[in-house]
């Protein structure tokens, strides 16, 4: 890797696609946009304050458009059991060697919610950066009190780093957030400790 954005190739984007045991990530792709903008939309109270995604048809059909320029990649994540789309996952600020890492963002349908669906999509997408795009750390932006996202990537393995002062724009507002990051070998040691207790 070169320093600068991560180059991304079609092969790679053909990749990546997984299952795990209750959810499939898949890219986010224009036929996907109504039944994204439906979920955000029917979302967006939950997620006041917190993120600010696109929550009509035009929005995210710019948002999915603009997210190869805007180095962005964009994920549906879809619930086995109904096939419905329970939320989107982002991999973004991509950078190459010596810093090997990128940013992760999501949002979660309000339907599907409080089922750790996005907590097991998270992990098959941080693998996803590891195995894959040979990324070296991943990074998320939590404000304090969103507790939720807070359980969610501790369950991962991500570690708290600190505060982000006036990291993040949310409604106009420039909020501080809290660091939070995993490395490979942060996935590695997780991977081993739930390993030894299925032993």
């Amino acid at each position: 890797m070169s320093a600068g954005k991560v180059a991304v190739t079609p092969a790679e984007l053909k990749r990546a696609a997984a299952t795990a045991a209750r959810v499939r990530l898949d890219l986010l792709h224009a036929r996907n946009i109504d039944e994204a903008a439906r979920m955000l939309a029917e979302s967006a109270n939950f997620h006041r304050g917190w993120v600010s995604y696109p929550t009509t048809v035009d929005g995210v059909k710019s948002f999915v458009a603009d997210a190869a320029t805007n180095g962005m990649l964009i994920f549906g994540v879809r619930c086995l059991a109904d096939g419905a789309l329970a939320g989107i996952m982002t991999m973004c600020r991509f950078a190459g060697e010596p810093w090997a890492t990128a940013e992760y963002g999501c949002a979660t349908g309000v339907r599907h919610r409080g089922h750790g669906y996005l907590t097991e999509a998270t992990g098959i997408l941080v693998g996803h950066a590891f195995k894959e795009l040979g990324l070296h750390r991943v990074e998320a932006l939590v404000q304090p009190e969103n507790y939720p996202s807070t359980r969610m990537l501790e369950a991962v393995g991500f570690q708290r780093e600190g505060t982000a002062r006036g990291a993040v724009r949310v409604d106009g507002i420039w909020m501080d957030h809290i660091r939070w990051a995993i490395t490979a070998g942060d996935l590695a040691a997780t991977d081993a400790a739930g390993m030894a207790r299925l032993i």
